[in-house]
């Protein structure tokens, strides 16, 4: 009898345990990129044309990927900045994220990219980003 309650309570509390992180957590992704041109980046004529040959239409995209809680509860946390410009190969970094209500800030240490969170828009380095926001499949994750 007692082997029995020992074992139906052990059934119970693993069925009623919190579900872990990769379950429970959302991420998301924003996506900035801004236009193509010479004239704003000092872009060479070799990287505008390989940027032309690849079908980019922006010359920097910024990808920023975290878990969409810290949206909610405006505490720092950290991101994975994938920085890639349209001539060469992407990098990615892990960045410190700082919420507001109006605002979402990506900082390296030295650097900080603030996105607007009502009309998703940014600047940084005298340079205009839009951004787009997208969930982020979890599907292949092995943990």
């Amino acid at each position: 009898m007692r082997t029995t309650i020992s074992h139906a309570l052990f059934v119970a509390s693993v069925a009623m345990a919190p579900a872990t992180f990769a379950q429970t957590s959302v991420l998301k992704a924003i996506v900035c990129t801004n236009k193509l041109s010479a004239f704003a980046h000092n872009l060479e004529a070799a990287e505008i044309q390989t940027c032309q040959k690849r079908g980019r239409t922006w010359s920097h995209r910024k990808t920023f990927t975290f878990d969409a809680a810290i949206l909610q509860n405006n505490q720092a946390s950290k991101a994975t900045l994938t920085n890639e410009p349209c001539w060469d190969e992407p990098e990615r970094t892990f960045v410190k994220v700082e919420t507001s209500p109006d605002f979402i800030s990506f900082n390296t240490g030295s650097e900080s990219f603030s996105i607007d969170r009502k009309t998703l828009s940014a600047s940084y380095l005298g340079l205009s980003y839009t951004c787009s926001v997208r969930d982020v499949p979890r599907e292949k994750n092995k943990i």
